[in-house]
């Protein structure tokens, strides 16, 4: 049965495997796939959020399961 198995990979695949992988219908795991991006640090806290935002006003959405089948703000 397909999904009973999540392939692991330990860095992120060349274009030609993540087609291959992609292809499958299964779900992986890709470890180490964003790591170089500079959100991971600025996003740690959130002065940076709010410094960027400043007193601009946003609208947040949620749902009642998590599943965005439904959401109220």
């Amino acid at each position: 049965m397909q999904g009973e198995h999540v392939e692991v990979l330990h860095a992120p695949p060349t274009a030609l495997a993540f087609a291959r992988i992609i292809g499958r219908h299964a779900p992986v795991v890709i470890e180490g796939a964003v790591d170089h991006w500079p959100a991971l640090e600025k996003w740690k806290t959130d002065a940076y959020i709010a410094g960027v935002l400043g007193e601009r006003p946003i609208t947040v959405s949620m749902t009642p399961d998590g599943l965005a089948d439904g959401t109220f703000s």
